[in-house]
This record gives C-alpha cells, sequence and structure tokens, in this order.
C-alpha cells in the first residue's frame, strides 16, 4: 500500500505559514456560522506563531474556531493565553466557566446569552429563523434579546 511516501512536513517546521492558514480559517469560520469576520492582531498572531502544536493543521483549525467562538472581533494575546496552553486547547475551559459562577442561575444565564447570541449572529440575525431553530416563540426570542441586551453587530 505505500508505494510512495510523501513527507509534509509539521506546523511546527512550517510556523511561517500559520499566520496564512490561520487567516484562512477565521475567514471560514466567521462565514459558517455567518458572523463578522474577526481580526487576530499582530501580538495574537505571533502568539499563536510561539505554540508547539503538537498535532497537526487540524488542530490550528479547532483553536482558532474556539477562538472565534469566545472572543470579542479582535482576536489578541491575552485571548491566546486564555484559551490556549502549550499549543492545546485548554481542556478545562468548561471548568474554568463553572468556577466563575456560584448560582446556579447565573450560569444558566451566561450560557443562554451564548448559545442564543450564537444562534442570532448564525441566522443573520433574523428572529423568525432563530426562533424556529431552536424551537421556543418568536416574543420569547424578543425577550431573551431585551433580557441580555443583545445588539446586532
Amino acid at each position: 500500500m505505500s508505494v510512495i511516501l510523501i513527507h509534509v512536513p509539521s506546523l511546527n517546521e512550517r510556523i511561517d505559514d500559520v499566520p496564512l492558514i490561520a487567516e484562512q480559517f477565521v475567514n471560514e469560520i466567521c462565514e459558517d456560522y455567518g458572523i463578522p469576520r474577526k481580526i487576530i492582531t499582530p501580538k495574537g498572531m505571533q502568539a499563536l506563531q510561539g505554540i508547539q502544536w503538537g498535532g497537526n493543521i487540524r488542530e490550528l483549525r479547532n483553536v482558532i474556531e474556539r477562538l472565534v467562538i469566545l472572543c470579542g472581533p479582535k482576536i489578541n494575546e491575552e485571548d491566546i493565553d486564555s484559551y490556549v496552553i502549550g499549543g492545546r486547547a485548554k481542556a478545562n475551559s468548561l471548568d474554568d466557566i463553572f468556577e466563575r459562577y456560584e448560582k446556579f442561575q447565573e450560569f444558566k444565564d451566561y450560557m443562554e446569552r451564548l448559545f442564543i447570541e450564537h444562534k442570532l449572529q448564525k441566522n443573520g440575525w433574523n428572529v423568525t429563523k432563530t426562533s424556529d431553530e431552536i424551537d421556543i416563540q418568536r416574543s420569547h426570542l424578543y425577550n431573551k434579546i431585551e433580557k441580555f441586551d443583545l445588539k446586532r453587530e
């Protein structure tokens, strides 16, 4: 079966390719989620290049997707530090979120806000489509948008 062997250098051997690949992933992921394009700051990109990538390009894509979902419009070095450790996405990032809230209702509101905001962005802020997708009444979704002070960017 292995008649011709092809050596594909690891991401660590192609560190100069990280900015180009990361930007492509940011564009694809933002488009897939229907959210405005995010930017990785120069220092954020340096932080990505400084990571020892244990896996392949899929590991970089997973990290970029996590950053796009969890970060603001600009992804900076602090974001990289917060959501990536030694080239591996934090396995315990949910634990960090759990520790942030003492009351169940606070945690539930936080997660509900993230979920609704994500779905609205994914659907281009089409409230009818979003309410159908998440299976709640449109008026209830409007109430949630107001409760969480969600704004279209």
